[in-house]
């Protein structure tokens, strides 16, 4: 039986009326946006019914009753001012009811990105880590689970972006892939997918060039380095030579020579300039 306060109901796991200003919410309720047309709607085919077709679960709880599973349900004959709903009182803790719950809103197709990957995120902490028993337990892939809830980790303008449509879970996983720690580049990342509309591959791609421009910017940077040096030894050798006067053929010779080295190393310092800021 529930509670004694709950006398006047039936045994539990029974379909009882129970008044809907005796419900309280559910406080594992990941879901934080409700469509309103369609809760209005559920509520004229409530009312049409009678009653709603499928009862809710509460389990009992200090005197009233608290939310299991039909938010929805709930919401919607508040709406069309039902003064009880149909139920079935379930016997469980705090624990199973949180556990219960986040598996049942997972399984809805209608749930956004991120409030998957909060039900995800909140059961990993309930099965102490285990991606894997979670995995098991709702009937996906272990990196399934990991990455949905790797999503929480991105920028929170980034939630917003995946929640609205504006970028897909791929995408979304791509940036967390990418191992981005700054939310400014998190953000930088996202925006330029969205406006460029590129996908996973492409979001992979484009960080890789990245890196790959600055591995080359470094590799120029010391090579410049190192033919300014030559430049400066081959400049100062030629103004010793000129210095010292030009009395021979040979010495006329090692200037020409010296003139096309600094020639030469000049059109090197060019191109990796150039090389540097493309």
């Amino acid at each position: 039986m529930a509670e004694d306060t709950m006398g006047s109901f039936k045994a539990v796991g029974q379909v009882v009326e129970i008044p809907v200003e005796m419900i309280d919410p559910n406080p594992y309720q990941p879901r934080t946006h409700f469509d309103a047309l369609k809760i209005a709607e559920l509520g004229e085919s409530i009312k049409e019914n009678g009653r709603v077709t499928q009862p809710i679960t509460v389990r009992a709880k200090n005197g009233r009753f608290e939310l299991v599973i039909g938010e929805r349900r709930l919401r919607a004959c508040k709406a069309i001012e039902f003064k009880t709903i149909s139920s079935i009182i379930s016997e469980m803790s705090a624990e199973e009811a949180r556990e219960v719950a986040l598996i049942e809103n997972i399984q809805r197709e209608d749930l956004t990105p991120m409030e998957e990957a909060r039900s995800i995120a909140s059961l990993v902490e309930q099965y102490g880590g285990s991606y894997a028993q979670v995995a098991e337990r709702i009937g996906k892939s272990e990196p399934y689970v990991r990455q949905r809830a790797a999503l929480l980790t991105l920028a929170k303008p980034i939630h917003e972006m995946l929640d609205e449509g504006k970028l897909n879970v791929a995408q979304g996983i791509a940036i967390v892939n990418l191992g981005l720690d700054d939310e400014e580049a998190q953000m930088q990342v996202a925006k330029k997918a969205f406006r460029l509309r590129l996908n996973a591959n492409q979001i992979k791609g484009n960080a890789q060039d990245k890196t790959d421009k600055v591995k080359r910017d470094q590799r120029n940077t010391v090579t410049l380095a190192s033919t300014s040096r030559d430049l400066i030894r081959a400049h100062d050798s030629l103004e010793r030579y000129m210095g010292d006067g030009l009395s021979t053929l040979a010495d006329i010779k090692k200037r020409t020579l010296f003139e096309k080295q600094v020639k030469d190393m000049r059109e090197m310092c060019e191109v990796v300039l150039q090389n540097i800021g493309s």
